[in-house]
């Protein structure tokens, strides 16, 4: 589960770039995300759905290296904008699947992991991302870009920040995120 919240956390969300140059492309962090997933097998939600973390990273891959050739050309408007709305979707079903696996593991569990707090979150910064997205598009304008920024950074954070409440709760608790035998 650290796996998934340092991929997220480090490449996903936050995008660290000199002259262009992007160091934490999101593909690693879907990557992370999809190896975290894959190893939480005693959660059936992802289980069903660690593959959506692997598209969102073959497609963040894809962008990266189509983008990175032609970051300088002027035809990449519409392009652009296709690519970010794809981008957005994904993220928000990855964070989904999380979400659900966190509600499910604390179902199973019977274990307060603050699964509803996640949940606000991400639906937060989901609802703020899309709106944020097509509203910098339509009105192009600073205030309404800038404000976008600061509420969309505080809906990560926030949704970063309950993740790592779950995950602390997971840790305090001993709860084991592998199928049980059926030895059991």
């Amino acid at each position: 589960m650290w796996m998934i919240f340092w991929g997220l956390l480090l490449f996903v969300f936050f995008d660290f770039r000199i002259n262009g140059i992007v160091f934490t492309p999101d593909f690693v962090g879907f990557f992370l995300v999809w190896l975290g997933i894959i190893r939480c097998r005693g959660i059936q939600t992802f289980a069903r759905y660690h593959w959506t973390a692997l598209v969102a990273c073959m497609f963040s891959g894809g962008q990266y290296v189509f983008t990175g050739f032609t970051e300088y050309t002027s035809y990449l408007g519409e392009l652009e904008l296709s690519f970010t709305l794809v981008r957005t979707v994904l993220q928000a079903v990855v964070t989904y699947v999380i979400v659900k696996g966190m509600v499910e593991l604390e179902t199973n569990t019977g274990q307060n992991l603050k699964s509803r707090g996640l949940f606000y979150a991400w639906l937060l910064m989901e609802v703020v991302s899309a709106c944020g997205t097509v509203l910098t598009y339509l009105l192009d304008s600073l205030l309404v870009s800038i404000i976008t920024i600061i509420v969309s950074v505080i809906g990560v954070v926030w949704y970063l920040v309950k993740f790592y409440q779950c995950l602390k709760m997971i840790s305090r608790d001993g709860i084991s995120l592998q199928p049980r035998s059926s030895k059991e």
